[in-house]
C-alpha cells in the first residue's frame, strides 16, 4: 500500500500547485462560454504535449528496434510474425476500460509493455532452436564454362549454364577451344578439358549419413582433371572409369585421367594417391599410384599398365596440370569459407553482446518449460551447436580464450548428453536412437567441414574437439578402435597436404603424432576382452592398410634436402606402424586363431603400391615377422627383435 500511495502522490504532484493558484482565482467570475473555451483550450495544450511526448517516445524506440536488428538479422518469416503480434499487442492497449481505475489501467500497460518485450526478445532468439544442421548444399551442378558445353540428358540436349543441376546418367560435352567446371555433391570438382565427354554414371548420399558419398563417372574421351578434398567416411568414394581403368580416391586426392585418340588410358596421381583397378583378358589388376606416378594402360593387350615416375613435377612440364592446381588452391579457400560460413550462420549474438544474458535466459527458459525428457535433450544439443558456433566466430577474431571456454562448455553439455543416454537406453529405445542419430550426424558433418583445417590455421581447435567428442560417442571397443584409427590417419593427410605447402616442420610433428597415436590404441587394444580384441583388431587392419599407402605418398613427395627430417619421421612411423601391426595380430593369435583377423592381414600382404608389393608378412603362433624391400621387423610376445635386417634405413630407401 505505501508503493501505490507513493505511486499516487508522484502523479498528483504536478496537478497540487496548479489547483492551488486556481484556488487564488475563486473570487473570478467568467461566464460559462468562456469556462468551456478555456477548458478547450487546456485540453488542446495537454493533448499537444502528449501527442509530442508519444512521437519523441516512437521514434526513440523505432531507431532502438533498428540498431537491434542490424546486430541480429532477422528473417522475414520472423519479421511478419513480429509484426503481426506486435500489432496485437497495440491493439491491446488501444482498448479503453473506463470501469478499471486509472493507477490500475497504467499498471496493467505496465505489465503488458514488459510482457510484450519479453515476447520480442523471445521472438529474437528463438532461433537457438531452429539451428539447421550443419551439412554442404549436397547437389551437383556445372560451375565455370567456357565456350561450347551441352548436357545430354537421354534424348535432350541441353546447352551448359554456370549452376545447371546435373543428374545420374547425364552426359557433359565440351567442344573445341571449350571447358567446364563440375562441382559435386560430395564437394569435390572435376574439371573437362577441350573435346571430353564425361557421363556421371552414379551420384549417391546416404540419406542416413551424409557424410557418405559415391560419385561414379565415365569418361569416353578427352581429359578429365578431379580434386577430392574431403571424403571422411570409410565408405565414401570419387571414381572415374577411362576403358578398361578405374581410378578411385577414398580421401584426398588430385588426379588426371585421359582417354587418347589410340584409345589408351592414362591415369596421373598428382597430390596424394589414387587406387588403380585395371581388367585384363586375364586378370583384374590392383595398384595404387601415389604423387608423381603415371600409369598408361592399352585397352587391346593383357599385360600390366605400364607404372613410371615423372623426372619432374607435373605442374612444371604441363600447362594443364599447372592450371588446375591453382584453381584447386583457389577452390579448397573458397569451400572452407562457405563452410565456416554455414556455422557463421547459426550465430546472431556473441558473448560480450547487450542481449547475450537475455538469450542465454531464452534458451534456459526454453528447456526448462519442456515437459517432454527427449525434445528437452535435442534442445540442450541444439543450444551446445550454437555455442560451438559462437566459438568459432570468436576464434576468426582472435578472442581464442572466449572461444575456448565455449569449447568446453560445447564438450560438457555432449558428454553430459551422451550419459543421459547412456542411462536412460532402455526407457525409449526408439526416441534414444533418434537422439543418438541426431548427434552423430552433425558430428560427421562438423567432421567433413573442418576436414580442410590444418594445424596452422587459427581455427584448428574446433577440429581437435570434434575428435575429442567423436571418441566420447564410441559405445564399444571396436568403435572406439575405429574412431581411433580414423583419427591417427587425418594426422597424415595433413601431414601430406603441409608438406604440399612446404611446411616440413609442422608435417613432421602430425606424423609423430600419428605414430604416437597407434601406439595408444594397439595399447588400449591389449586391455579388451578376447572377442572385443579380435573385433578391433580387424578394424585397425582395415585402416592401417590405408595408411602405409598414405605415408608412401608422402615420401613420395618430400625429395629436397630441407625434408630430410620428414623423410626420417615418414621411416619411423613406417616401421612403427608396421610393427604395432604385428604386435596387434599376434596379441590376438596367442589367445586363439581367427580367420577374420589372417583374411585383413592377408589384405595387408596384398598391398601394391605403384605396382610394387609393399609388405610381406609371415605369422606363426609366437612370431610375426613383417618384410619391406628387404627389412624385416621380427615382432615376438610384445618385443620386437633387434636384428640387423630389421634396421629402419632399407625402409627409408624402399620409400
Amino acid at each position: 500500500m505505501k508503493f501505490l500511495d507513493r505511486l499516487l502522490q508522484k502523479k498528483i504532484a504536478p496537478y497540487a500547485a496548479l489547483e492551488n493558484k486556481l484556488k487564488q482565482c475563486s473570487n473570478i467570475s467568467l461566464p460559462r462560454e468562456k469556462q468551456a473555451g478555456m477548458k478547450r483550450l487546456i485540453m488542446a495544450s495537454l493533448q499537444a504535449q502528449k501527442k509530442s511526448f508519444h512521437e519523441a517516445s516512437l521514434a526513440d524506440l523505432i531507431e532502438k528496434i533498428k540498431n537491434l536488428a542490424s546486430q541480429i538479422h532477422p528473417s522475414a518469416a520472423f519479421q511478419s510474425l513480429l509484426k503481426e503480434k506486435l500489432i496485437t499487442v497495440a491493439e491491446f492497449h488501444a482498448r479503453r476500460f473506463s470501469f478499471i481505475p486509472f493507477w490500475i489501467r497504467n499498471h496493467r500497460r505496465f505489465w503488458a509493455s514488459i510482457v510484450a518485450a519479453v515476447f520480442v526478445f523471445g521472438l529474437f532468439f528463438n532461433f537457438t532452436f531452429k539451428i539447421p544442421n550443419v551439412e554442404a548444399s549436397f547437389v551437383t551442378s556445372l560451375g565455370e564454362i567456357n565456350g561450347d558445353v551441352t548436357v545430354m540428358r537421354g534424348e535432350q540436349v541441353i546447352l551448359g549454364a554456370p549452376n545447371f543441376l546435373l543428374k545420374s546418367d547425364d552426359v557433359v560435352r565440351t567442344g573445341a577451344n571449350s571447358k567446364a567446371v563440375i562441382r559435386f555433391l560430395d564437394q569435390s570438382v572435376s574439371r573437362l578439358d577441350e573435346n571430353t565427354e564425361v557421363k556421371i554414371s552414379k551420384l549417391f548420399m546416404n540419406p542416413a549419413n551424409k557424410t557418405e558419398t559415391v560419385v561414379e563417372l565415365v569418361l569416353h574421351r578427352g581429359r578429365l582433371w578431379s580434386r577430392v578434398i574431403n571424403l571422411i567416411n570409410n565408405f565414401s568414394r570419387f571414381q572415374v572409369k577411362a576403358k578398361n581403368t578405374v581410378a578411385v580416391a577414398k580421401k584426398k586426392a588430385a588426379f588426371d585421367v585421359s582417354v587418347t585418340a589410340k584409345g589408351k588410358a592414362k591415369v596421373s596421381a598428382v597430390q596424394n594417391k589414387v587406387d588403380l583397378v585395371v581388367a585384363t583378358d586375364k586378370k583384374i589388376i590392383e595398384t595404387t599410384l601415389v604423387k608423381g606416378f603415371t600409369a598408361e594402360v592399352k585397352t587391346d593387350t593383357p599385360l600390366a599398365p605400364q607404372i613410371r615416375q615423372e623426372l619432374q613435377p607435373a605442374d612444371q612440364k604441363d600447362q594443364w596440370v599447372a592450371e588446375n592446381l591453382a584453381a584447386d588452391k583457389q577452390y579448397i579457400e573458397t569451400v572452407k569459407q562457405e563452410n565456416q560460413t554455414q556455422i557463421n550462420s547459426q550465430v546472431q549474438v556473441l558473448p560480450g553482446s547487450p542481449f547475450y544474458g537475455m538469450k542465454e535466459l531464452s534458451e534456459g527458459t526454453k528447456i526448462a518449460l519442456t515437459l517432454d525428457d527427449f525434445a528437452r535433450r535435442k534442445k540442450v544439443f541444439l543450444a551446445a551447436q550454437e555455442k560451438f558456433a559462437e566459438a568459432q566466430v570468436l576464434l576468426t577474431k582472435g578472442e581464442t580464450e572466449k572461444a575456448r571456454v565455449l569449447l568446453d562448455a560445447f564438450k560438457v553439455q555432449v558428454q553430459n548428453l551422451l550419459q543421459w543416454i547412456l542411462d536412460h537406453e532402455a526407457d525409449d529405445p526408439v526416441q534414444i536412437l533418434t537422439l543418438k542419430t541426431q548427434i552423430t550426424e552433425a558430428l560427421s558433418a562438423y567432421e567433413k567441414q573442418l576436414s580442410l583445417l590444418l594445424p596452422t590455421d587459427p581455427l584448428y581447435a574446433l577440429k581437435e574437439v570434434i575428435g575429442q567428442v567423436k571418441l566420447l560417442t564410441a559405445t564399444d571397443p571396436q568403435q572406439k578402435t575405429q574412431e581411433l584409427a580414423s583419427q591417427a590417419g587425418d594426422k597424415l593427410l595433413e601431414a601430406h597436404d603441409l608438406a604440399e605447402q612446404g611446411d616440413t616442420e609442422t608435417a613432421q610433428q602430425q606424423v609423430k603424432e600419428y605414430s604416437k597415436a597407434i601406439s595408444e590404441a594397439v595399447s588400449d587394444l591389449k586391455q579388451l576382452p578376447s572377442d572385443a580384441k579380435e573385433q578391433a583388431v580387424t578394424t585397425l587392419l582395415d585402416n592401417k592398410a590405408e595408411d602405409l599407402k598414405i605415408l608412401e605418398a608422402i615420401a613420395a613427395g618430400t625429395t629436397s634436402v630441407i625434408a630430410d627430417g620428414l623423410q626420417i619421421a615418414v621411416t619411423d612411423a613406417k616401421t612403427d606402424t608396421l610393427t604395432k601391426i604385428g604386435e596387434a595380430v599376434l596379441n590376438v593369435q596367442q589367445t586363439g586363431p581367427s580367420s577374420e583377423v589372417l583374411k585383413k592381414l592377408e589384405g595387408i600382404k596384398n598391398i601394391d603400391v605403384n605396382g610394387k608389393s609393399v609388405v610381406d608378412v609371415t605369422l606363426t603362433k609366437d612370431r610375426v615377422d613383417i618384410k619391406s624391400d628387404g627389412a624385416v621387423i621380427a615382432v615376438t610376445g610384445t618385443t620386437t627383435l633387434p636384428a640387423a635386417s630389421a634396421s629402419k634405413e632399407p625402409l627409408k630407401n624402399s620409400l
